[in-house]
């Protein structure tokens, strides 16, 4: 505290507005300018921390430099007024200039204030961890004085800021917070305009109740954006991208009249072919070719023919529709090769059952046998039932069908 300070009771409101006048005076841009040099230096201790932080939260993401700013002059003295200093500081009238700027420096505590950005919301309150620890563990702490956790509720929503209070060298206040972009951009919208709104207007109730949307909807985007930084596709993913990327456009030229979406297809294709390793080697083997402008030797997949298999297929397409399992087929033509449509389906019943028969390479004298018919095998209410439950609720099969329904 300043010496010499008026009694509360005896200040009049004159003598307020004439101290708080020369608070803003004091706080003048060549002030302000003085501070850029310790709050560089204050940025040089903070580098100290980046370096640190990337050692103790590896998976954690932000940006590679502190951004600071000395606070301007319009929000010091509003900020007066909002905290209420002038009755808690207790600044006397006769105060000079150079009293009341080393007074501002050691007791606003944001004078300076840092950040670090980071990318995602839940990184931040494990970055704010290690910092602390990190300064517990700091041996040095010359420069960097005091610095003092003092997280805060947000206003208007449910939200915790993420801050530090420090001290540079005994005599200059600074503030170090932690945000991710997300909270970075709702904080500078929120601050002009809920927080610090000179006017009242009408639509206020309007504003905040926008505002305070626009938070829930900034943290749902924040999620949505994290959990696609962080699935990281493996190569059985990357294989069948390429193999879509090859190969949609011959089946969109085979039914160019229709323009069909293909997602379901190939959805539908890659779950039913490509569980097993084995076959998933025919896929890499044709996408290797296939990049390398290399002939691909398609493979020959065949299935027995019994009664109950006929019925079931039969059912299959009365029940998804002949228009999109034949588009499954093309895609399945793209790599593999079957007798006909109905072989092609009574493959993905043995698949399913899991008594597909060995692969061979193509002959096209294949196609001339006949594969026979298989006894009956007393098992027509579990095709019937169990494979078209299966389709239906564990296969991509069923967003075969909604899409078709969509259109």
């Amino acid at each position: 505290m300043l010496d010499i300070c008026l009694p509360k009771s005896q200040e009049s409101e004159k003598t307020k507005m004439a101290i708080k006048q020369q608070l803003v005076d004091a706080f003048s841009e060549s002030f302000r300018d003085s501070l850029k040099d310790p709050a560089s230096e204050i940025e040089k201790q903070l580098e100290g921390l980046l370096k640190y932080l990337k050692n103790e939260c590896p998976k954690c993401k932000f940006q590679d430099n502190i951004t600071y700013r000395v606070k301007s002059q319009k929000s010091f003295a509003e900020k007066l007024d909002r905290k209420g200093y002038l009755d808690k500081w207790n600044i006397n009238v006769k105060s000079t200039n150079d009293e009341i700027q080393s007074f501002v420096k050691k007791n606003l505590k944001d004078i300076i204030g840092c950040r670090i950005v980071c990318y995602f919301w839940n990184e931040e309150e494990q970055i704010t961890k290690s910092i602390k620890k990190w300064y517990d563990e700091l041996a040095d702490k010359s420069q960097i004085t005091s610095f003092v956790p003092s997280d805060k509720k947000q206003k208007n929503v449910d939200n915790i800021i993420h801050k530090f209070d420090g001290v540079y060298t005994n005599c200059c206040c600074f503030e170090l917070q932690v945000k991710c972009f997300m909270h970075n951009l709702w904080g500078e919208v929120d601050h002009d305009i809920l927080y610090k709104s000179e006017d009242y207007t009408t639509d206020f109730p309007l504003k905040k109740m926008v505002i305070e949307n626009l938070f829930q909807t900034l943290k749902a985007s924040d999620e949505q954006l994290r959990m696609i930084y962080e699935s990281k596709p493996d190569e059985k993913t990357a294989v069948m991208a390429l193999f879509y990327e090859l190969t949609h456009e011959n089946i969109a030229k085979e039914n160019r009249d229709s323009l069909p979406l293909l997602r379901a297809p190939y959805s539908a294709f890659f779950y039913l072919f490509f569980k097993e390793e084995r076959r998933y080697e025919n896929l890499k083997s044709f996408v290797g070719k296939a990049l390398l402008k290399q002939e691909y030797t398609k493979t020959k997949l065949s299935s027995r023919i019994t009664k109950e298999k006929q019925e079931v297929a039969n059912l299959l397409k009365a029940d998804f529709g002949n228009y999109q399992l034949q588009l499954i087929y093309e895609v399945f033509n793209q790599i593999y090769v079957a007798k006909d449509f109905d072989h092609f389906l009574f493959i993905i019943l043995d698949i399913l059952d899991g008594k597909e028969e060995q692969e061979k390479a193509f002959d096209i004298k294949d196609l001339d046998n006949d594969d026979g018919q298989e006894a009956e095998s007393g098992l027509a209410d579990r095709y019937q039932h169990t494979y078209k439950t299966i389709l239906k609720e564990n296969c991509y099969l069923q967003s075969v069908k909604e899409e078709e329904e969509s259109k």
